[in-house]
């Protein structure tokens, strides 16, 4: 008797196992886990690059050598530094006697070309050690303070601040400007803040739920994508392709999140358009691990959907080479 052909799918439309469709639950746990994705990528990038002081250290240095920001810098520093610094006093000191009465020339001349002395005194270890320095104090006292804080801790002036002092002494030395001259500025003057007093208790807060949120999104993403694999029996290689989609897609939601701020934060925080690309750079350094985190989950929500593609097709390739060698054996 002839055998007769069965069709993989029927008139109703079910397909065999490898084909069926993920069942609703699945998609849905898939669609909430991608959004922990999204989430944690923002979560383990703020931990790692804001909370850790030897994160943040690093990225105030890379800020450091970066040549738009270093001239915003030298500018701040040129103008405090001209309040303590008597220019014209300095060059008349410098110049022979006969030569004195070129002392007001020189000094408009020496007062334009501070801040380029400023950014190349900044080019150097030394400089550069200072400023990290600088960083790495007052980033552990603020983390210090978000963690509760102690009886030796404290705001000063209602702020938390990087203290130049020891940087501008050493720009001062190299520029012959005299030393101790970080100690003739105000508190005020020699400090860069990072943080008012009004902020620390919101900041609190986001810090506590940050490091515990950092280990926990991750993990239950990939709970929740182990979930809908085990609820899409028969279907597990498709769920597979939609789980890559759901990733890829969470990593591409948050690099056009952080394509936004960086634009809201350069259009409506900057004071000026001369300021702009300052901004722009320290927005681009700052958040540096954020897109790099989104693109490499991209790349693995990307792998997944080949995998799940590749299995798919080559699916009835094996199982037709199996009932080959069944026949065979038989």
């Amino acid at each position: 008797m002839r055998a007769r052909y069965v069709p993989a799918d029927d008139h109703r439309g079910q397909t065999t196992t490898g084909r069926r469709r993920p069942p609703l639950s699945t998609r849905v746990l898939i669609a909430l886990a991608s959004a922990l994705v999204l989430l944690a990528i923002l979560a383990t990038w703020i931990r790692a690059q804001i909370i850790d002081t030897s994160g943040w250290t690093q990225t105030s240095v890379r800020m450091l050598r970066d040549e738009r920001v270093r001239g915003e810098l030298s500018s701040v520093l040129a103008e405090r530094l001209l309040g303590v610094v008597d220019v014209r006093q300095l060059a008349a000191g410098n110049l022979p006697p006969a030569l004195a009465p070129l002392a007001g020339a020189l000094s408009g001349t020496a007062s334009e070309a501070l801040p380029q002395a400023i950014d190349r005194a900044l080019q150097t270890p030394l400089a550069e050690r200072a400023w990290a320095r600088a960083n790495r104090v007052a980033h552990a006292q603020m983390i210090a303070l978000l963690d509760g804080g102690s009886a030796a801790l404290s705001t000063h002036g209602g702020v938390v601040a990087i203290d130049v002092r020891v940087l501008l002494d050493e720009l001062g030395r190299r520029l012959g400007l005299g030393g101790g001259i970080g100690g003739k500025l105000a508190l005020t003057e020699r400090r860069i803040v990072l943080v008012h007093s009004t902020q620390l208790r919101l900041a609190q807060g986001a810090v506590k739920s940050l490091r515990g949120l950092s280990v926990a999104l991750p993990v239950l993403a990939l709970l929740g994508f182990l979930g809908a694999l085990l609820l899409a029996a028969g279907a597990r290689r498709r769920a597979l392709a939609e789980i890559g989609v759901g990733i890829a897609l969470a990593a591409l939601a948050s690099l056009a999140l952080r394509a936004y701020a960086e634009s809201y934060a350069t259009d409506n925080l900057v004071p000026g358009e001369a300021h702009r690309p300052a901004v722009h750079q320290v927005f681009a350094i700052l958040t540096d691990g954020w897109q790099s985190r989104a693109l490499w989950v991209t790349g693995l929500g990307a792998l997944l959907v080949l995998l799940g593609l590749l299995a798919r097709l080559l699916a009835p390739r094996v199982r037709a080479s199996g009932a080959r060698a069944a026949s065979s054996a038989g």
